[in-house]
C-alpha cells in the first residue's frame, strides 16, 4: 500500500508539473510586501542571515516544539487507545477522523485569524495541543479519545497553515525560498525523529500514558519560547468579519 500510494504520489506530481497553471510565480510586488515583524533583521539571503534572525529562530523553536508531538502522535495513539480498552477498528476510525478533520480547519483558519490575530491564534492552537496530550496522559476512555478527534484538527490544521504565514513576515522576500525547507527540516523533520525516538524510551518503562505526558511537556515548552520571544504580540488590530 506504501509502495503504491508513492507512486501515485510520482505520477499526480509528473501530470502537475506539466501544467504550470498550478505553480503560479511567487514573485511578490515589491508595494504588497509587508513590513518586517522584527525590524533589523540582518540583510543577506544565506543561513548565516537566517540564523541571525531572532524572530524567525524563534518562531523556528516553538514549531519544533510542537510539531514533534503532533506527528508522533499519529503512532503512539494506537498504544494509548489499546491500552486504555479499546480496539483497533476503533483506534483507526479514530485516527481517520482526525486526519480528515485537518482539513477544514486549514480552510477556516484565515478566518479565524482575522478575529484573534495570526499571533494569538497560533498561541492558542498550540496551548490547546499541549492540554490535549496532558488529558491523554490520564488514560481517558476510549470513547472520549475517539470523541475528541476534532481537536487534532483545529490545532494541526491552524499551526500547518498560520505558521508558515508568520514565518513569511519575519524574513524577507528573497529569503523565503531557503527559510522554508529549513523550517520543514528542523521543525517537522527532525522534531518528529526526536519524539519518535524519545517516545519509544519512554514508551518501554512509562507506556502510553507516560508519552503522552511528555509530549505535554514538550509542547509547554514551545509555548514558553513563543510567549518569552514576543511572538504572540498582535502587530496588526483584528478585522471583524
Amino acid at each position: 500500500l506504501f509502495s503504491a500510494m508513492l507512486l501515485l504520489t510520482g505520477l499526480t506530481m509528473e501530470i502537475a508539473l506539466r501544467k504550470r497553471r498550478l505553480f503560479p510565480t511567487m514573485e511578490v510586488p515589491a508595494a504588497d510586501v509587508e513590513p518586517e515583524v522584527f525590524p533589523g533583521a540582518p540583510a543577506g539571503g544565506g543561513y548565516r542571515a537566517l540564523l541571525a534572525n531572532k524572530g524567525y529562530m524563534a518562531l523556528l523553536a516553538s514549531v519544533f516544539f510542537f510539531m514533534g508531538p503532533s506527528m508522533s502522535h499519529n503512532i503512539y495513539f494506537s498504544f494509548l487507545y489499546i491500552q486504555a480498552g479499546g480496539t483497533v477498528s476503533g483506534m483507526g476510525l479514530a485516527l481517520l477522523l482526525m486526519v480528515i478533520c485537518e482539513a477544514p480547519f486549514m480552510a477556516w483558519a484565515a478566518r479565524f485569524a482575522r478575529i484573534v490575530s495570526m499571533e494569538k491564534l497560533l498561541l492558542i492552537a498550540m496551548a490547546v495541543s499541549a492540554l490535549r496530550f496532558l488529558w491523554y496522559s490520564t488514560s481517558p476512555s476510549p470513547g472520549l479519545l475517539a470523541g475528541t478527534f476534532f481537536l487534532q484538527g483545529f490545532t494541526n490544521g491552524i499551526v500547518l497553515v498560520e505558521a508558515v504565514k508568520y514565518l513569511t513576515r519575519l524574513v524577507r522576500p528573497d529569503q523565503v525560498a531557503l527559510a522554508i525547507p529549513l523550517y520543514t527540516a528542523i521543525a517537522s523533520n527532525a522534531s518528529t525523529i526526536t519524539c519518535q525516538f524519545l517516545g519509544g524510551a519512554i514508551m518501554g518503562s512509562f507506556g502510553g500514558s507516560g508519552v503522552y505526558f511528555f509530549f505535554g511537556l514538550f509542547n509547554l515548552a514551545g509555548i514558553g519560547v513563543y510567549l518569552a520571544s514576543g511572538l504572540h504580540r498582535q502587530k496588526n488590530p483584528p478585522v471583524s468579519l
